[in-house]
């Protein structure tokens, strides 16, 4: 039984157990606003946490003795061809999950990270905001659209996913499970999107980073391309093989 069809029960166990211990007194119509607020804030905070496998099983670890650099929404036509070159000259390999839409105008990208020895994964089509709060049909067309976009461009079947924004539901773990995806996660987050200064930037990579990091990046970002070389640098001085495998 998954964590998730647990919670239910215990929900749902909690909910007669209010009903009985109030349903004399005036604190009812309280003490039932107090448990279903508390039941929607921790599901929007184990929808959000991969890592607790509330939803469904993710990938959060790299391979002992290895480090995993994993690259999210692109292929960006400024930047993607710069961290890829980045990656060969430190003889490294990657994961790149990709936007459906964004691949379908950029080919030629995804056909290089291929070439180049690189693994790919889908990140939805659209990558849009409101992904988890879509209805299942909706969730599974927006997740399987994108893959066979990959699947099309690649010539070879896709199981590797990352949901946009790390989310994660009841919708998206039934058609995972339905495609037999692979979901990959992370245990070092970056916020290269937010970030201004590269120096800060990569001293926070440092300073999270395990013996088995599975690292979240972007590669449309400019800043994650001044600081790769770095990066790589620094991971492979700790003897970490950088290539995407899982444990």
């Amino acid at each position: 039984m998954s964590k998730f069809a647990q919670s239910q029960i215990a929900f749902i166990a909690a909910v007669f157990a209010v009903f009985f211990l109030f349903k004399d007194s005036p604190y009812l119509i309280a003490a039932s606003l107090i448990l279903f607020i508390g039941w929607i804030v921790l599901m929007a905070f184990f929808s959000m946490s991969m890592k607790s496998g509330f939803f469904l099983q993710a990938k959060t670890k790299a391979k002992k003795g290895h480090a995993v650099l994993s690259f999210d929404d692109g292929p960006d036509p400024g930047t993607t061809m710069q961290v890829l070159d980045i990656l060969d000259r430190h003889k490294a390999k990657a994961v790149f999950f990709l936007v459906g839409r964004k691949a379908m105008k950029h080919p030629g990208i995804v056909k290089e990270m291929i070439r180049r020895g690189h693994k790919i994964g889908g990140h939805s089509y659209s990558h849009s905001v409101a992904f988890g709060f879509l209805d299942k049909k909706k969730t599974e067309k927006e997740i399987m659209k994108g893959i066979e976009v990959l699947e099309k461009i690649s010539g070879a079947q896709i199981r590797l996913f990352r949901p946009p924004f790390g989310v994660t539901n009841p919708a998206i773990a039934d058609v995972v499970k339905k495609h037999n995806l692979e979901v990959v996660g992370w245990n070092v987050r970056s916020y290269d999107t937010r970030s201004k200064n590269p120096e800060k930037l990569l001293k926070r990579i440092l300073s999270h980073s395990g013996d088995q990091p599975l690292i979240l990046l972007h590669d449309r970002m400019k800043i994650t391309v001044e600081i790769l070389p770095a990066l790589l640098e620094n991971l492979q001085k700790r003897n970490l093989i950088i290539y995407p495998e899982f444990e």
